[in-house]
């Protein structure tokens, strides 16, 4: 039945009165010279009034449940759930936010982003929208734009959580030449490893990283089948290792303390050097270096303090004999030696000289090679021949680390002989070199050589300051302490960092087998460390996850632009890479010459490759260059969602009116079929 509105009535003056559709009243008069006035709220309801309306009565919503569901259905379809929802969003976004600008984005990702209840939020969310349509169901068709935006929203969140769930993001680093498959993924783990097992047990570092461990608060992880316990007792964000020298050590070991120091400027830089301890043999500044060295003997001392020999009387130096039975010191031309073995006078022994290099280096297949573009690092390598018997078949002498030897020979055969090696004139010389030379007798002297091959030298006193012509101008050197028996004590200390960030983490375990044996040891990022426990061997091992890609990279060319003039900051920079896939029949696929670099990614395999950033390394090596790599499955669902949404906005804002007429005309259809 349609809705029948009240005829108007006439006034006894011919007019006629009644209300329009605001309320308000309204007269027309009957006269034909008078006039005529139409409420248009009122035309409107006369229009509408020949158009049948839907019936009173409405449907059943199908979705909706009958009883205890119904009440459920309808408190997550209802509003004050959405504005509880949204509202408590914006609290947790605002909270992220500061979290973030505060601290970090790992902070805020592991407190809000990452968390469950976060995606827990979300999904309330997404179900409030879908039970909000389905309650308007049957849907009248001025409401397309209303269910099409809510599809969109449902859509986008749907996608949000797809590629939270199952997105993958990590870091590859490559030097030139190098070629991975695998990406760094920001989850990490500790890894325990019998010796000769080839079972890795481990634990996922997350708790160690995030729940404070503590003596008072240690993590317990059982390995049964290992029969092993790792107690986690310590965790430092960031790290270092401190050295402590003492001058107390079981044996003899001489170092040097010294202290650089400006006029205007203070102490500079500090440091021990010890010329029997590899890693403290030197020290690079930059234009120079600061060098220890122990001499074999007083003609050794002697020798070196004098200006002849010089290195620049010989094309390719010469190697300093000494004979170990009377200390007897011989001068061996590495020309001379290199065409014919030079025997040391007043023995059986000889040497020949196999190589000299200038720019020694070992590769990545562990071989040493010799190249000019590199810095200086002269060496020789020869052999010892007694009775006209090779004794020693490879001995490697260099000549910035003397004592640094290294033995190639199978078995361990103790040499008549010591050498050092004098670099000559055509070693290049990148800087100049500030030599501590400890003599017998605990004798201290000091020997500038420059970059131009000048040299001057002295007696060291300790407390007084040498100058150093090498460096800038009032800059000099103190030598302020000398071990006789020094050794070297580390300690890992935390270093300061910013809340939520990570630098060099270090985890300290405690180790414990069923026998009640224990040991400690710090677990550092990146680094191996081997303890033994009851006669067993075990590797610790802290390091991230990696994901495999399906495909390698390999990192053919990387290149920095710089602003015209400019040499500081980078415009932008770029790396050339070849792709290498493997197709379903075991054929290699290969995508060669593809630059990624700034804003311009690579799309491959289901991941997108950005050029992220790079390293400078030092010592004039290659740049290492930084991928950000990603695989994000929900993006193309995100998309999709912004879309539908954009499409349903218009619809709301600017399809209504259409919508209204096209309703009016179905209804219209209605009434002429069949009421």
């Amino acid at each position: 039945m349609s809705k029948q509105h009240p005829a108007p009535a006439a006034s006894p003056h011919g007019e006629v009165k009644g209300k329009g559709g605001n309320g308000k009243h309204y007269q027309a008069s009957q006269d034909p010279a008078a006039p005529q006035f139409q409420d248009p709220i009122q035309e409107q309801e006369d229009l509408l009034a020949v158009v049948p309306e839907e019936p009173a009565v409405r449907r059943r919503n199908p979705f909706r449940p009958s009883g205890f569901g119904g009440r459920v259905f309808d408190f997550l379809a209802s509003l004050r759930l959405a504005v509880l929802l949204l509202t408590t969003m914006g609290l947790v976004c605002i909270a992220g936010t500061i979290y973030e600008s505060s601290y970090t984005a790992r902070l805020a990702q592991r407190l809000v982003y990452r968390t469950p209840w976060f995606d827990f939020l979300i999904v309330m969310i997404f179900l409030n929208v879908l039970f909000a349509t389905l309650a308007r169901f049957p849907w009248r068709l001025i409401k397309t734009g209303f269910v099409i935006t809510h599809l969109g929203v449902m859509t986008l969140l749907f996608g949000a959580l797809v590629s939270h769930r199952y997105g993958v993001e990590g870091q590859m680093m490559l030097n030139e030449g190098e070629t991975r498959d695998r990406i760094q993924l920001s989850t990490s783990f500790i890894g325990i490893q019998k010796i000769g097992d080839p079972i890795r047990h481990r634990f996922d570092a997350v708790e160690v990283e995030w729940g404070h461990p503590s003596p008072e608060k240690p993590q317990v992880y059982d390995f049964k089948d290992l029969g092993l316990k790792a107690i986690v007792t310590g965790f430092f964000p960031d790290s270092e290792w401190v050295e402590a020298w003492k001058d107390n050590g079981p044996e003899e070991n001489p170092a040097i303390h010294f202290a650089i120091e400006n006029s205007g400027m203070g102490q500079m830089a500090e440091g021990w050097l010890a010329p029997n301890m590899p890693s403290s043999q030197s020290m690079n500044l930059g234009p120079a270096s600061i060098t220890a060295r122990e001499m074999l003997d007083q003609a050794h001392l002697e020798h070196e303090l004098s200006a002849v020999p010089s290195p620049a009387t010989s094309e390719l130096g010469f190697l300093l004999i000494k004979v170990k039975k009377d200390g007897r010191v011989q001068q061996v031309d590495v020309q001379q030696a290199m065409k014919a073995p030079v025997v040391i006078e007043n023995t059986s022994c000889s040497i020949k000289v196999l190589e000299q290099m200038n720019a020694a280096y070992l590769n990545e297949s562990g071989v040493l090679v010799n190249d000019p573009s590199r810095p200086s690092n002269p060496l020789v390598i020869y052999e010892v021949y007694q009775n006209n018997e090779r004794i020693l078949p490879r001995e490697i002498e260099y000549a910035n680390f003397p004592d640094f030897g290294m033995m190639h020979a199978q078995g361990e055969v103790e040499s008549p002989v010591e050498a050092t090696y004098i670099p000559g004139k055509n070693a290049k010389s990148s800087n100049a070199e500030f030599a501590l030379l400890i003599g017998p007798a605990d004798q201290l002297h000091w020997k500038v050589t420059t970059s131009a091959g000048e040299a001057s030298s002295g007696p060291i006193a300790l407390g007084k300051a040498i100058p150093m012509p090498m460096m800038t101008a009032g800059m000099s050197l103190v030598v302020d302490q000398f071990y006789k028996r020094a050794w070297r004590e580390e300690n890992l200390v935390q270093k300061p960092i910013k809340k939520g960030e990570f630098g060099t983490r270090a985890a300290r375990l405690e180790l414990q087998d069923q026998n009640g044996n224990q040991a400690q040891v710090w677990a550092e990022m990146y680094t191996s460390r081997e303890v033994v426990l009851g006669g067993n061997r075990y590797q610790i091992r802290y390091q991230n996850d990696e994901q495999p890609l399906g495909f390698a990279i390999q990192l053919k060319d990387f290149r920095l632009r710089h602003y015209p003039g400019g040499e500081v900051r980078p415009m932008s920079y770029e790396s050339d890479v070849k792709v290498i896939s493997q197709a379903e029949n075991g054929e290699s696929l290969v995508r060669d010459n593809i630059t990624i670099q700034m804003n311009e990614p690579l799309d491959h395999g289901g991941f997108r490759i950005f050029q992220s950033s790079y390293i400078d390394q030092p010592r004039g090596d290659p740049r290492i260059s930084i991928f950000s790599i990603a695989h994000d499955p929900g993006v193309n669902i995100i998309y999709l969602g912004s879309i539908i949404l954009c499409v349903g906005i218009v619809i709301m804002f600017y399809g209504k009116p259409y919508m209204k007429k096209l309703e009016s005309r179905r209804a219209q259809r209605k009434v002429e079929v069949g009421v």
